[in-house]
């Protein structure tokens, strides 16, 4: 007789997902992704519905139960809807926040 173990699932659950402020150009931008579930969810990100692409100062750091998505100096470019997926045998749950960047403000001592 063949023994057959059965481990339990449950959906993944984004527990928070921490809402950005506005921010201004050249800022440095974290977003935290907090989940749970069973199996432990697989995490990604993506930006305006496409990969978030990883490069010189962005990067994604995963770790027990959380995913955090750093911008060392955020560019206009930057600005758009971020959304983290989470994915494991039982589902997916995703959630989105929208990202506003200011241009950068320059101040002057000279009246015109």
């Amino acid at each position: 007789m063949d023994i057959v173990y059965v481990y339990p699932t449950a959906l993944p659950f984004i527990v928070t997902l921490l809402t950005p402020m506005n921010h201004t150009e050249g800022d440095y931008f974290v977003l935290v992704c907090s989940f749970i579930g069973t199996p432990p969810p697989i995490v990604g990100w993506q930006k305006d519905g496409s990969m978030f692409l990883l490069g010189e100062g962005r990067s994604i750091i995963n770790s027990n139960g959380s995913s955090q998505l750093e911008i060392n100096s955020l560019a206009l470019s930057d600005a758009g809807v971020y959304t983290c997926s989470v994915t494991n045998d039982a589902g997916m749950n995703t959630r989105s926040v929208r990202l506003e960047v200011r241009g950068e403000v320059i101040k002057s001592d000279e009246c015109f």
